[in-house]
């Protein structure tokens, strides 16, 4: 956080009013009319105290030091770019205080922001940052802001100021402990005919249209010329009138124009163009080639003539009274004029670069020229540096820069005038575009821009559409993008916007379908690729077991635009294991439905184990162990015991593999058979746990005891044993009786003859000892056995048909 420094600020809008006075309008309470091109680009510009601010289109825009939110921006930050302060859209001009800036509205009203601890923003609420509206004024006509306060001209009450007033600087008697006032405070005797203000550092001074130049406040260096002409005193709560003669009659300075207060001293602009300047001369201030002290015991001379103070700054070194002044600017330690030509000379201390000319000699107590700054229409000099409005609206700055008061997005120096960075946008809007087919005819499009600026069309797709002036042709199917821009001008960046839209081809979705993906147990990725051809088109897939997908399910994937081919992907829902799988990619839009060809993929196996596709029994001792390990599993360990002890090792294929492997029977085959299975990784390292599967090895085959047949009349849904029915009883109903120890029984086979067709029936309980079963047969005898689930089959029975 800065300490508050002496600092100044000259009087703005009274810098459109300082320099070229602004005629006043006594009744409409407007900005006059008559307020030129040149008048009012004064009021435009203006330096505090390390920070800057410009007027462009009715915006302010700030820029530097921000440790009071000087900058519209309560975040303490400071800005090497320009900021534009919220809310504020019909500026005129504005003055930049300490920490605080004031702007004066096309209505006469005047709003304020930054720190406000004094009541420098016109309102009572210290907490508030602004910008805020200065209470009871409405009909201003310039304005000019000081370290802590700030004053304005009225039409209807003159010279008013508000903020501090400890050091008598608001021209009212309050008395050094009277603190601060919120509402403008009408200043003693100048209730009428102002035609110029300006503040300084706490001091202000007003121009009245007889020429006559009045000051108040507190004169640290003898600002208040003469001391009040009595040579002791540097203080007066009430203006006094600034004298040009130290003895005999007063005699007064009765051609001033304009006023600029600084730190310690102050300048008037003359009628003549020239300028007078009294008060301290330290680094040269004064621009008339001494350095000291000027106030009434130490009487300067210009002209031969014997003068008090003011004294006359020169032209330049060895140069006579000053001439072609158009305005005059005071900053803390130094002075700024803008001269015929739209030119800029300098004076003063030009520590930091402050005046311009390339050097950083201390002082320089004479006028010197800004190098390379043409066709000026402002200035404005501040506590460290100073910055200039051309008449083409771009803005420099120079001197010092470390709080990023340059503008220029640097927190450097300069000895010469840089551009300050053209961080305003130029509000391009282009409105959207509704989508159309290559049957549209040409149209027209417009852009808005609020910087007022001209904008111009072209096309970034000219495959698609081409723009000429503002008309747009389509060219072809796809996504036509629209831009509108505009060229940097004045403190203005180029700005642009586009819009886009899509142009149909009338033409269904081209629909390719690719390979499936990422293919596991229970899962995988299908795949596609889509060409919308310019219209929204619903991709999805179609997947299931049929190889004509009949009764396959849908999978949605998403929706495309545009009119180019896009990748399209969908994980599918859960499916079975072991199981080949068939899908489609399908693209519909508006103009029709398009499919793509049919492929199919199979999915795995879970890593694990399985004996024979996980059966439950066999009756062969060599089986086949589906083996599926880990990713990047290269070699499976097998073994029947669980500790390994013999064991054979074998390679697997993508972790997997199907391997013959012969079980170890038992006496009791009850009892199952298990399969232990560890993986081998490509890095040589072996799985801890292993997998396991088991299967009972069944090598007894059932013992089938009794059968009987008896003829009967079968249903139609019975099962023929022979290929003939018979006529009336054509059928017969059998009982078998049947034990397996192991498995169960599986099934009854049947058949009329040794060279007959067997046929197979379900057992319906693999534990049952009997089972009754009706069949359809012309057969008197019939051959019978049961088989177990193992597929251990029992010897045949032959059973007459009774």
């Amino acid at each position: 956080m800065r300490s508050v420094r002496k600092v100044f600020v000259v009087a703005t809008a009274v810098f459109a009013s300082c320099f070229v006075p602004l005629q006043a309008q006594a009744e409409s309470g407007e900005v006059p009319a008559s307020n030129t091109a040149g008048q009012s680009a004064a009021g435009r510009i203006s330096v505090g105290g390390g920070f800057a601010c410009v007027v462009m289109s009715g915006s302010v825009y700030c820029w530097g030091e921000n440790d009071g939110g000087q900058l519209g921006v309560v975040d303490g930050v400071n800005k090497s770019t320009a900021v534009k302060i919220a809310g504020i859209s019909t500026a005129v001009s504005v003055a930049a205080g300490d920490n605080h800036a004031c702007a004066l509205l096309s209505s006469g009203r005047v709003s304020c922001w930054g720190t406000n601890a004094e009541f420098q923003l016109g309102n009572a609420d210290t907490s508030v940052n602004g910008p805020v509206e200065v209470g009871q004024l409405t009909d201003a006509t310039a304005i000019a802001s000081g370290t802590d306060f700030s004053c304005a001209i009225s039409t209807s009450n003159g010279a008013v100021c508000w903020g501090a007033s400890t050091r008598g600087q608001l021209g009212v008697t309050i008395g050094t402990t009277g603190g601060h006032r919120h509402e403008p405070q009408l200043v003693d005797g100048l209730r009428t005919g102002v035609d110029s203000i300006a503040a300084g550092v706490s001091h202000a001074c007003a121009v009245k249209t007889d020429g006559n130049v009045w000051c108040w406040g507190t004169a640290t260096q003898g600002s208040l010329v003469g001391y009040l002409g009595n040579l002791t005193s540097n203080f007066s709560e009430l203006p006094v009138r600034v004298r040009v003669s130290s003895g005999g009659a007063p005699a007064y300075v009765t051609d001033a124009v304009s006023v600029s207060g600084g730190s310690g001293n102050t300048c008037v602009l003359r009628s003549t163009s020239g300028i007078y300047c009294w008060g301290t001369d330290s680094y040269g201030k004064m621009g008339n080639s001494t350095t000291g002290s000027l106030d009434n015991s130490n009487v300067g001379t210009g002209g031969g003539t014997p003068w008090a103070l003011p004294v006359l700054a020169i032209a330049g070194q060895g140069a006579s009274s000053f001439s072609g002044a158009v305005s005059v600017s005071l900053g803390d330690e130094h002075s700024c004029a803008l001269v015929t030509g739209a030119t800029v000379k300098c004076w003063g201390q030009s520590v930091d670069g402050r005046v311009g000319n390339n050097t950083t000699t201390p002082n320089l107590n004479y006028p010197v020229a800004v190098n390379a700054l043409t066709n000026v229409a402002a200035v404005s000099a501040g506590a460290n540096s100073t910055c200039a409005l051309t008449t083409s609206d771009t803005v420099y700055c120079w001197g010092k820069g470390t709080s990023g008061q340059i503008g220029n997005g640097a927190l450097l120096s300069a000895t010469t005038p840089r551009l300050v960075s053209a961080a305003a946008n130029p509000g391009v809007s282009l409105a959207a575009i509704s989508g159309r087919s290559m049957t549209s005819a040409p149209f027209s499009v417009s852009a808005t821009v609020a910087s007022g600026a001209t904008p111009t069309y072209s096309s970034s797709t000219t495959s698609i559409c081409t723009v000429s002036g503002s008309t747009v042709t389509l060219i072809g199917p796809g996504t036509c993008t629209v831009v509108a821009e505009v060229a940097s001008s004045g403190f203005y960046s180029a700005g642009s916007a586009s819009q886009s839209f899509t142009v149909e081809s009338a033409l269904p979705p081209t629909v390719t379908t690719s390979s499936a993906t990422s293919i596991a147990a229970t899962s995988a990725v299908l795949n596609g690729v889509v060409n919308p051809n310019g219209a929204e088109a619903t991709v999805s897939f179609l997947v299931g077991t049929s190889p004509t997908l009949v009764g396959a399910s849908t999978v949605e994937s998403k929706v495309l635009t545009g009119n180019t081919s896009e990748e399209v992907s969908q994980k599918t829902g859960t499916l079975l294991e072991a199981t080949t799988y068939y899908f489609q990619a399908v693209a519909k839009n508006v103009h029709g439905t398009t499919k793509g060809d049919i492929r199919s993929f199979t999915t795995g196996r879970p890593i694990g184990v399985s004996i024979n596709d996980a059966a439950e029994f066999t009756n062969k001792k060599t089986v086949v162990v589906s083996v599926t390990g880990p990713s990047g599993s290269v070699k499976a360990i097998l073994s029947n015991d669980g500790g390994f002890k013999s064991s054979e090792t074998f390679d697997l294929v993508d972790a997997s593999a199907d391997i013959n492997w012969t079980l170890l029977a038992s006496r009791d085959e009850r009892l199952p058979k298990i399969v232990y299975v560890k993986y081998i990784s490509r890095f040589g390292t072996t799985s801890s746990t292993p997998s396991s599967d088991d299967i009972i090895l069944d090598t007894t085959a059932p013992v089938l005891s009794t059968a009987t047949a008896v003829a009967t009349t079968a249903p139609a849904t019975a099962v023929s044993v022979a290929s003939i029915r018979a006529a009336k009883k054509n059928g017969a109903k059998i009982t078998v009786k049947a034990v397996d120890a192991n498995s169960g029984i599986g099934s009854v086979e049947m058949r009329s003859g040794a060279s007959k067709t067997t046929t197979s029936i379900k057992y319906v309980n693999p534990k049952a000892k009997s089972q009754t079963l009706t069949v359809n047969t012309k057969a008197k005898s019939l051959q019978v056995r049961v088989i177990d689930r193992a597929g251990n089959p029992s010897p045949w029975k032959t059973v007459k048909v009774k």
